[in-house]
């Protein structure tokens, strides 16, 4: 009985002790065109589970620094000049500027181009005598840097 119960507490503990350890993330990359984790500026968006789905970045030597629910976000950019833009599950258009920090730099909806930080958002202005579109490009910080209008009714195509 005595070796019963000892063999039972054993397999407790071992059972307790496997269950603590947890086992190794396996991170599944993404924006990688097939060819591996895409790594620049040593940061890299993999996708993996912890109960949850998670986008999270890593670094080159797999360390997690920050994670996001994956059901908020759709795709992320590669980090460049310290910034990754984060679309939106829910809007095609909508973009969250996330820095190298995993600090979070703004939202914005409405985007047409996203890069290097920068985010050009799309507004319609429209009133008695006048029609166009207008295009403000906003830094990392939020900040207006440059507004262009259409001339005309017109989309215009903006590219970083």
């Amino acid at each position: 009985m005595k070796k019963g119960l000892t063999a039972l507490f054993l397999s407790l503990v071992m059972t307790f002790m496997l269950c603590a350890c947890g086992s190794p993330k396996t991170y599944v990359p993404i924006n990688t065109n097939n060819s591996g984790f895409n790594f620049n500026e040593d940061l890299a968006w993999v996708k993996y589970t912890d109960g949850q789905d998670y986008y999270g970045c890593i670094d080159n030597n797999g360390k997690m620094l920050f994670r996001c629910p994956a059901e908020s976000f759709s795709e992320a950019t590669i980090f460049e000049n310290g910034y990754s833009g984060l679309k939106n599950t829910d809007s095609n258009t909508t973009c969250t500027v996330v820095g190298k920090n995993g600090k979070v730099y703004g939202t914005y909806s409405n985007v047409t181009a996203y890069g290097y930080g920068y985010t050009v958002v799309e507004t319609s202005v429209a009133d008695f005598n006048d029609a166009y579109y207008k295009y403000d490009m906003y830094n990392p910080n939020g900040e207006i840097v440059y507004t262009y209008k259409s001339v005309s009714s017109e989309k215009s195509l903006c590219w970083i």
